[in-house]
């Protein structure tokens, strides 16, 4: 069973305002992958539509 989970954070005294993490599992459930993304604006108009129902994580 694979994850993933987003982390949105709000971030200070950066070049940046949010700081997106996005961690999800390889296609094997061996290793776990992450990315970063650092974005000015943020418009999350769906995002649960990203995410399959029963997996869905979004944290603050």
């Amino acid at each position: 069973m694979s994850c993933c989970k987003v982390l949105i954070s709000e971030t200070i005294n950066t070049p940046y305002k949010y700081k997106f993490i996005i961690s999800f599992m390889d296609k094997d459930n061996r290793e776990c992958n992450r990315i970063n993304i650092y974005t000015q604006n943020v418009y999350l108009k769906s995002l649960h539509k990203l995410l399959p129902e029963n997996k869905k994580e979004v944290n603050n």
